[in-house]
């Protein structure tokens, strides 16, 4: 299975590289140095708390949720790219982005999934709930894991996904878009299907003492 998915995963950071050097164009050139990735990362946290309060008078603040949302995706294009351009990779931005992502797709998906799509919604909340556990217990146990191209994918698909669906409110939800949250699931269990295996590997190479 992890030849397999070896494969796969090559394939995808080849197109990856290739997304990062693009931006690293633009970002090499005319990226404010002031801006910070993890000034990024912070503000997608931020863009999080006022989607909860926005969602939760969506009548008041339609107008304004799918801008902000696709501010705060916008954030995660860019923070990790910028690190990687700029060599401004940090401890705090590879623990914090994450939670980041998970805080900007969160409650968006539960607002626009949990009348119709209960199920969706809650193999959602479940796979990153135990994606979350998986690497709580790989930090533990001092085994260093990272978001894979596919956990990169996820997120990308989510976010495309979500913003469809927020950009015909309040219109119904577009099946298409429901597809794509079905798709981000089979790339999210890729993530953790690899994730589980470094950590096991890892673990088998570390000392009998550790």
């Amino acid at each position: 299975m992890k030849k397999g998915l070896t494969h796969l995963k090559s394939f995808f950071d080849r197109l990856h590289h290739e997304k990062d050097r693009f931006l690293f164009i633009f970002i090499a050139k005319y990226w404010p140095r002031f801006i910070t990735p993890n000034q990024l990362t912070v503000t997608r946290i931020v863009i999080s708390v006022l989607l909860v309060f926005f969602m939760a008078n969506i009548e008041r603040f339609r107008p304004f949720i799918l801008p902000v949302f696709l501010i705060g995706a916008l954030t995660d294009l860019l923070d990790g790219a910028v690190a990687r351009c700029l060599k401004q990779i940090t401890r705090f931005g590879e623990i914090v982005d994450p939670l980041a992502d998970r805080l900007l797709i969160l409650p968006v998906a539960f607002f626009l999934l949990m009348v119709s799509h209960q199920i969706l919604l809650f193999l959602i909340l479940i796979s990153e709930i135990f994606n979350s556990l998986i690497t709580l217990f790989a930090m533990k146990r001092r085994i260093p894991v990272e978001t894979n191209i596919f956990g990169k994918i996820k997120m990308f698909l989510q976010s495309v996904a979500l913003l469809g669906m927020l950009l015909f409110l309040p219109g119904g939800i577009n099946t298409f878009f429901i597809d794509v949250l079905w798709l981000s699931l089979v790339f999210m269990l890729m993530a953790i299907i690899y994730k589980l295996i470094n950590i096991f590997e890892s673990q088998n190479a570390q000392p009998a003492h550790l």
